[in-house]
């Protein structure tokens, strides 16, 4: 079995679309509005894969 690593930078505005929908597979309540929000007044990190696909996010 062959495993790669995330790669993990910084959330950008382009990445709120990803994040949200990571939010919406949880079932969390958070609308695109409120992850824009946060982005606007905290920061965040984006994991991606090989692919550069957004697979899991943190802001603080």
């Amino acid at each position: 079995m062959m495993m790669s690593l995330a790669v993990i930078r910084p959330m950008t505005e382009a990445d709120i679309a990803a994040v949200h929908g990571l939010s919406v597979e949880v079932g969390w309540p958070h609308r695109s509005d409120d992850w824009c929000l946060a982005l606007e007044i905290g920061r965040g990190v984006a994991a991606c894969d090989e692919a550069g696909q957004v697979v899991g996010s943190a802001m603080w």
